[in-house]
């Protein structure tokens, strides 16, 4: 019934091996979680394990980290297309810094950091999932009203 009711669809587990395993992907579908679903109500967006001090989400759906510092990490988003693929933020207002980490069964193989609103980098094919962490490098609040991650 929970699940029902917070819209998370039910599949036995051929079924989801089946969607995971044998589905032809949708390179265009955005892989970033939205930090706007909670469904377990624990004040985190959903496949956030870490939000920084006075990070919050306001009434119009953005992300606002009022001062230096983590803003969030995400440490195991799998699904992600190998190959090109580009990390954008929509960034209101303030600067910040990404670290995307290329991961192979807890181990990183490598690493990309970039500052600015958007990065193209290659997903190696050995890759299980990929870890994201975002920082606050401004002095002022750093306000996102989105973000996208989409193979090219």
């Amino acid at each position: 019934a929970w699940c029902h009711e917070k819209k998370i669809p039910v599949r036995t587990q051929s079924q989801w091996a089946k969607l995971l395993y044998y589905s032809k992907t949708d390179p265009a579908q955005n892989m970033f979680p939205p930090w706007t679903a909670d469904r377990d109500d624990n004040k985190r967006p959903d496949g956030y394990t870490k939000i920084g001090k006075n990070v919050s989400v306001n009434a119009q759906g953005e992300l606002v980290a009022p001062e230096q510092g983590d803003v969030f990490h995400i440490p195991m988003l799998g699904g992600v297309e190998k190959g090109k693929n580009t990390l954008q933020f929509q960034v209101k207002s303030g600067s910040l810094r990404c670290t995307v980490a290329f991961v192979k069964r807890f181990k990183t193989l490598n690493t990309v950091i970039f500052t600015g609103s958007e990065k193209t980098f290659e997903v190696p094919a050995e890759a299980d999932y990929i870890a994201i962490t975002l920082r606050n490098t401004g002095d002022s609040p750093l306000v996102l009203t989105g973000a996208s991650l989409k193979q090219q």
